[in-house]
Order: structure tokens, then C-alpha cells, then sequence
């Protein structure tokens, strides 16, 4: 380029030297310029000389010689227009900046090629075109994306899908940028790459396996009405509650037995009978309960026993000294039986004893063989004689097991061992409770000798037991439920019970109808309402049945069913109020300082607003890049040597300055005369950096000027040429003064470099002289 460059500029017409006078524009870049060259011709004249004669003197001579003469003559020339070159015998326009996938058919003007198109007016380079946008990429070849860093290749050729490294878990996550992991719905992250479900509601025994999903710990199984509550799992457990996996607790009133099952406890043993229900005994078949009691069973006859007891069902037992009548229909008529004779003074009307006629009394045995009498009926005492017989006219004996008294007629029974605390002896050996008491239940089934009675209480003592007459106390763990029903004792729970609960047993808490037991992490359980069907998820059941929203959640009906959903003061527009005051974006959008979600932008937009995903608004006064990513300012008129710093303001490069008009968008040269195109303008103070070989303020005054020799030119050779420097700063520079009539000047003197130069595909040498200015 520079030798084609030098080749246009330099005269290269042996004993000729050209200038250009005028040029004009001709098609297909090229123009015509006439330009001067110098010609020589020999012209005689007449010479005259001094010639030697006789050694000593000198004649005057004349002779014709030849003077070279020069005159200028002028041609008409094609070259190349200017922001032309040659090229391949052809002019060809010229494009400081690459065309790239173009060609350049004008002066700085580019045709793109087929997928191809110019960047903008500013920057005239040819872009690949791509159909579909490149989202998160750059579009390298038509129809071809080259994505960003931290992002690959989707299958669908042009769309760039961010890249997590450690790959995200797709079942409960997503990559949305490069190396963030964003939770699905339903799912909260707890680490960089897992996200854990989410259930509104605590999984009680069991684990949260997906949105709202419980899955039961291994011996638990799913309650029907609430898919947050996993229940114990037992094979059996009637009349109790499944506590853990096979283990059963009896409700209050219920043991369990060696089998596993529960069985009603009644406090007092079910006598001839058997326990149904808690307190409640039921009799063996053909028995009845004795008396009030509610626990001891007699058997039943149905026609009362005369002087005997129903010993089993339907079967009399005769009494000690009776005996059964030989008669069928008579079974149960026991009549006494007397082993000494009554008569003929008496009958027999009790076992062994006569009742005797008037004017006798029955005697005993020892009475009767005392008095050798045929008849056991005795003499009668005027005062009875008391547990004794009357052994003589008003003279009591007194009889087996009996004791005089301190009065003569009246014997006491004598007790062996004595009766005990709140008895008294009736009967040789038989003690008799007193008024209040009664016999104790284990004498009477045991037949123990030793007599205990026990005090007794008209109304049963519920959780106590009898102490006193019509006097309960409470079993440990229990106390009086108040003055007025003193018989029934309350169980004492420390601490006191929860809010809708009962104290049903000592330190056992029930829980009141509708309300469930709840036990938290803590151990710590209170009693909840219960509500069916279960309350939606982010509701609390307030009292059984009714189902309340929790804060920042509302109410709706869909079917007929209950639902809450969150609430958000603000517009979740490009998103869903996925929680009180909280969006979750859309794909693109993520949230600002005040919670809505706003569209996102990988890059920056500058002096724009981001209005869709990867997509920025302009300011005014501003424009988009042809990338489309972020926002420049707009001057108008392009700023011609000058850079947009903002909107139609324009800031000149060094050398350049404002056409007068601040507001103007173009910069025009500073320098005077733009330093005539010999030199360059450094500042908006006019001052020019000429080039090499020119002077002035505005380079207007050349310092030498270059003559350019071929080689084989006649004076070629007797120059000294300096070899090796043909890339010197003389040949590299734009531009440099040229000299016209000064090839006369040149001589071995004169500082010659040496050029090469390839014209018309020739090696071609010449010397390139410089000439003092002044000449």
C-alpha cells in the first residue's frame, strides 16, 4: 500500500518533472488531472574560447556548441479519485473501517453480505443477522448464537439456558441464573443446590416429602382427616388409644391384660359375677346381686329358703340344725331338727330346741340330764333368764359361752377373742358391728374369726373410701370435689390441665369433646379443636368446626370448600403471592426493595429502565446500542469528530472545537486552515504538529523538498545513497513537500535514500532526495 501509495505521488519520467495543475472526477473512481512535465532540446550557439599560441599568448576563437534547454509541456492523466486506491489495474473505494462479512462499494460506505447487516450509522461494520434473539448470548454467524459465559447451548439452537455447577436437583429446583439454584414451588432451598418441601402444617410423625404431603414414620399410618398428622398403627386396641406403633393405653377404667387387650377394672372384685365395664360387675347366670351391693353375686331360688339359705341356683341349704321334709314339692322348707325328745311337755320348733307347753320353758341339755328329766322343758323363772336357762324356781343358768351378768337373771355372751374397735358381742363368740359399721367384706368371704368392721357410707365414695360413717377420704392423687358432694373425690393433675381439658385420673389430662391432644417437638401438648374435614393449609381450627385463616392469608370458596390464600399489599404483577407480603417471580423477573417483581437484566442498561427480561427502555435522549443491551446518548448530525457524552452534547476530540453553537453536534477543525492537511491539530488552541518536512504555524512552509530518481538514470549513479532506510520517517509520513525544478540541484552531495518499489508486478529501485527548500 505505502509503495502504490508513493508510486501515485512521486514523477517517475526520466529528465521530466511533473506537477499537477487540475483534477476532475471521472466514473468508476477515477479522475483526470493535467499535469506538467519538463522537456529538454539541444540549441546551438556560437562559443567562444581562448586557444594558446607560441606558448605565451592566446588568441580569441570561435567555435558552434550545443546548451541544453528546458521548457514545460502538460498531459491529461487518470488516477485514482481520492478515498480511491488502485487495485488489480481498478480503482477501488476505500473503508477505514473493515467491512468485515461486506464489501466496501463506496468511500466508507460497507454492503453486507447474504445474513448479514450494518451494525448503525455510526459504526458502518457488517453483523450477523439471527432470527430469533440470542437471550443470554451474542449472535456470531447468521443464524447462530454464541452464548455468555455461565450459560450453554439449549436444543433449540438460539435460546442460552443458564449452567449451575453442581447441577441443580430438577425435581425440586431449577437453574435460573449461572450457579443459582431457585426453588420450585413448594419447595424452600437449604443448601446451593437442595430444596426441601414445604407443608404448611408440622408432619407428626412422619417427614415432609413433598408440598403439602406428609410421609408416616414406619409404624404410622396417615389420619384420614388430616394429611398432617401421622397416627400410631395397633392390631388391637379396643376400649384404649394407640399411643405408639403397638402400643395400646386403656382409657380411664380399662387395664391391659398378658394378651393386649384392655379390660374394664372395677375396684372391688366382682363376687359369683364378672367385670363388663369400669365399676360395673354383671352375675353368673342364675345369680342376683345380694342386697345394694353392686359387687357381690348370691345365687337366686326362686321360692325363698324357710329356715336355710339358696346355696347355688334353684338349690336350698338347710341351716345347722335343720333338716329337708321328705316331700317333692316341700324343697325348700327346712324344719328344725331336735336330738333330745320335747315331748310330752313341748315340740321341737327350733334344732335341738322344744318349745314347751304352758307352765314350761325349753331347758337344755344339761338342764335335762341335771334334772334327769324325760322332757327337756324346764321349770319357769318369774324374770326370764337371759341367755341362760332356769335351772330352779326363778334361778337362771346361764348357757354355753355365756357369763352372769351383774344382774341375777342376765347372762352375756362371752367372745373369744374379744370384739374388736366399733363392735360389741351379740353371741358366744359373734360379734356385732356397731350402728354404722359392718362386718368387712374379707371376713365374711374368708370366714376369718377375727371381726374388723368397717364404717359405712350411704353414698359410694367415687375415688375414695370409707373411713367413717357417711365419711369418705380420697385416694392418694385425689381430693373432695367440694362440700356439698363430699363422697365423691376429683383426681388432682399437677400442673393443672390445659385450656378444653379435664383432669380425668391423677396427672392425666382428657381432652374435652372435639378437642385433640397436640404434642410438639418440645413435649409440651395442649388440647386443639378439632375440626372435620380438616382446615385448608395455612388455617388454624379456632373451635371445632370452625376453620380461621392465618394472618396475611384470606378466605375463599371454590366447590363449596374452604381455601386460604396469602395476601400481599402489593401487586404482584410477573409473579404469584406465594406468601403474606412475598411474590415469587416469573422466570426473568426478580423482586425490588418493595417486594413486586420487576423485569431483570443480566447487563446494566445505563441510562435506561429494564422494562422486560433482557430488554432496556431508553431514557430520552438516549438510544439503544446495536446489541440491543445497553442505553447511549443521541446527538444529532452523528457528532462528526467527536464523541455523544450525553444527549446532544457533544465532546470534540483533541484538535476539534464547537461550530460556534454549544448545542451544535459537530466539531470542526481548530487548527487554521486545518493545518493545510500537512500536519495534524493537537489542541482547541489552533496549534498544528506538522508533519516531516514542513514548518509554520500552519505548516504551510516547506523545509526541503523530495526528488524522486529511477534507477538508471543517468545521475543514479553518482549519487550517495543511503541504503536500508527506504521505511524511514520521510516515506511514512502523509504527506511531504515535492519539488518541480529542482533536479539541476541534485549532486553526490545531497542525502539520497534508497525505495523499493513493485510496479506493474517490476522490482523497480529509485533514490529519494531531499532538496533544501529554499532552493
Amino acid at each position: 500500500m505505502k509503495s502504490l501509495f508513493f508510486f501515485l505521488l512521486c514523477i517517475f519520467i526520466i529528465e521530466m518533472e511533473y506537477s499537477v495543475v487540475n483534477s476532475e472526477l471521472n466514473d468508476q473512481g477515477y479522475c483526470t488531472r493535467s499535469i506538467s512535465y519538463r522537456e529538454s532540446r539541444s540549441v546551438p550557439y556560437l562559443e567562444t574560447y581562448k586557444e594558446k599560441k607560441w606558448g605565451i599568448f592566446y588568441t580569441t576563437k570561435y567555435r558552434w556548441n550545443y546548451r541544453t534547454e528546458y521548457y514545460t509541456n502538460w498531459k491529461e492523466e487518470r488516477i485514482c479519485c481520492n478515498m480511491y486506491m488502485k487495485q488489480n489495474e481498478k480503482c477501488v473505494p476505500i473503508c477505514f473501517h473493515d467491512c468485515g462479512h461486506g464489501d466496501c462499494v463506496r468511500p466508507n460506505t460497507c454492503s453486507c453480505h447474504k445474513g448479514y447487516q450494518l451494525m448503525n450509522s455510526h459504526n458502518p461494520v457488517c453483523v450477523p443477522i439471527c432470527i430469533h434473539p440470542c437471550v443470554h448470548g451474542r449472535c456470531t454467524a447468521p443464524d447462530v448464537c454464541l452464548c455468555n459465559p455461565g450459560y450453554r447451548m439449549n436444543s433449540d439452537g438460539f435460546t442460552c439456558e443458564p449452567i449451575c455447577n453442581p447441577n441443580c436437583d430438577l425435581k425440586t429446583a431449577f437453574c435460573s441464573e449461572p450457579n443459582l439454584c431457585t426453588c420450585r414451588k413448594g419447595y424452600e432451598k437449604i443448601d446451593y443446590t437442595t430444596c426441601m418441601p414445604i407443608c404448611s402444617l408440622p408432619c407428626d410423625n412422619g417427614n415432609c416429602t413433598a408440598p403439602d404431603t406428609c410421609t408416616c414414620n414406619q409404624g404410622y399410618s396417615l389420619d384420614l382427616y388430616n394429611k398432617f398428622i401421622c397416627k400410631p398403627i395397633c392390631d388391637k386396641c379396643v376400649d384404649g388409644t394407640c399411643t405408639a406403633p403397638g402400643i395400646c393405653t386403656c382409657v380411664q377404667g380399662y387395664s391391659l391384660n398378658e394378651e393386649g387387650y384392655c379390660k374394664p377394672v372395677c375396684s372391688k372384685s366382682c363376687h359369683m359375677g364378672i367385670c363388663i365395664a369400669p365399676e360395673t360387675c354383671m352375675c353368673h347366670e342364675g345369680y342376683g346381686f345380694l342386697n345394694d351391693s353392686m359387687n357381690v353375686c348370691e345365687p337366686i331360688c326362686p321360692k325363698a329358703c324357710v329356715n336355710g339359705f339358696c346355696k347355688h341356683p334353684n338349690v336350698c341349704e338347710c341351716h345347722e340344725g335343720f333338716q329337708k321334709t321328705s316331700e317333692e314339692t316341700s324343697l325348700h322348707i327346712c324344719i328344725p331338727r331336735c336330738n333330745i325328745p320335747c315331748e310330752p311337755y313341748g315340740e321341737c320348733t327350733a334344732p335341738d330346741v322344744c318349745t314347751c307347753h304352758a307352765g314350761y320353758s325349753l331347758a337344755t341339755n344339761d338342764e335335762a340330764i341335771h334334772f334327769d328329766e324325760e322332757s327337756v322343758c324346764k321349770p319357769i323363772c318369774k324374770e326370764e333368764c337371759v341367755n341362760g336357762f332356769c335351772t330352779s324356781p326363778n334361778y337362771c343358768s346361764c348357757w354355753s359361752g355365756y357369763k352372769h351378768s351383774d344382774i341375777n337373771n342376765v347372762c352375756i355372751p362371752v367372745c373369744n377373742p374379744t370384739c374388736s374397735l366399733h363392735s360389741y358381742c351379740e353371741a358366744p363368740n359373734e360379734c356385732i358391728c356397731d350402728e354404722g359399721y359392718q362386718l368387712a367384706t374379707d371376713n365374711i368371704e374368708k370366714n376369718n374369726m377375727t371381726y374388723i368392721c368397717e364404717p359405712i357410707c350411704k353414698e359410694e365414695c367415687i375415688n375414695g373410701f370409707c373411713n367413717a360413717p357417711n365419711e369418705c377420704s380420697c385416694n392418694i392423687g385425689y381430693e373432695k370435689l367440694n362440700a356439698i358432694k363430699s363422697n365423691v373425690c376429683k383426681p388432682i393433675c399437677e400442673p393443672s390441665c390445659w385450656s378444653h381439658s379435664s383432669c380425668t385420673a391423677p396427672n392425666v389430662c382428657t381432652c374435652d369433646e372435639d378437642y385433640v391432644l397436640i404434642t410438639n417437638k418440645e413435649n409440651s401438648s395442649k388440647c386443639e379443636p378439632n375440626c372435620q374435614p380438616a382446615c385448608p393449609p395455612n388455617s388454624i381450627c379456632k373451635i371445632p368446626g370452625l376453620c380461621l385463616c392465618k394472618e396475611g392469608y384470606h378466605s375463599y370458596y371454590d366447590n363449596n370448600s374452604m381455601n386460604c390464600e396469602p395476601i400481599c399489599e402489593f401487586d404482584c404483577k410477573n409473579g404469584i403471592c406465594s406468601s403474606p407480603n412475598t411474590c415469587s417471580c416469573e422466570l426473568g423477573y426478580i423482586n425490588n426493595k418493595n417486594g413486586s417483581c420487576v423485569a431483570h437484566c443480566s447487563i446494566d442498561c445505563g441510562n435506561g429502565t429494564c422494562t422486560e427480561p433482557e430488554v432496556c427502555s431508553c431514557n430520552e435522549g438516549y438510544v439503544l446500542t446495536e446489541e440491543s443491551l445497553t442505553c447511549e446518548p443521541y446527538c444529532k448530525n452523528n457528532c462528526t469528530n467527536g464523541k455523544c457524552v450525553a444527549p446532544d452534547d457533544c465532546r470534540c476530540y483533541d484538535g476539534f472545537i464547537k461550530n460556534g453553537n454549544d448545542t451544535d453536534s459537530i466539531c470542526i477543525n481548530a487548527c487554521k486552515d486545518a493545518c493545510n492537511e500537512n500536519g495534524i491539530c493537537l489542541d482547541d488552541q489552533g496549534n498544528c504538529d506538522c508533519f516531516f518536512g514542513w514548518n509554520g504555524t500552519a505548516c504551510e512552509e516547506p523545509t526541503f523538498c523530495i526528488v524522486d530518481i529511477l534507477e538508471g538514470y543517468k545521475a543514479y549513479e553518482t549519487l550517495s545513497i543511503i541504503k536500508g532506510q527506504s521505511h524511514s520517517k520521510i516515506l511514512t509520513s502523509e504527506t511531504y513537500p515535492t519539488c518541480q525544478q529542482c533536479l539541476s540541484e541534485i549532486n553526490n552531495q545531497t542525502t539520497c535514500f534508497e525505495f523499493q518499489d513493485n510496479i506493474f508486478g517490476e522490482q523497480n529501485y529509485s533514490a529519494v532526495c531531499l532538496v533544501d527548500a529554499g532552493i
